[in-house]
């Protein structure tokens, strides 16, 4: 009986160890996607809520650093 006690026991930690183990690959991967998502979606939102004011310098450095009739087009 000691023997398959100690082999049931041995199986349940190595077991417990690798769900364990899984989980919290699992938790940390949902997190990581989380977190991308929220900045993405954040850096989304500032891009399109300043859009004109980006508009305008893109047409300001596009005049100052290119011949006019390429930035007029």
């Amino acid at each position: 009986w000691k023997e398959t006690l100690e082999r049931v026991a041995g199986f349940v930690t190595t077991g417990a160890g690798t769900v364990l183990s899984s989980t919290l690959t699992a938790a940390m991967s949902i997190a990581s996607g989380l977190t991308s998502f929220s900045i993405s979606f954040i850096f989304a939102m500032y891009i399109l809520l300043q859009k004109e004011k980006l508009l305008g310098q893109l047409k300001r450095f596009c005049y100052a650093y290119l011949p006019e009739r390429a930035a007029s087009e």
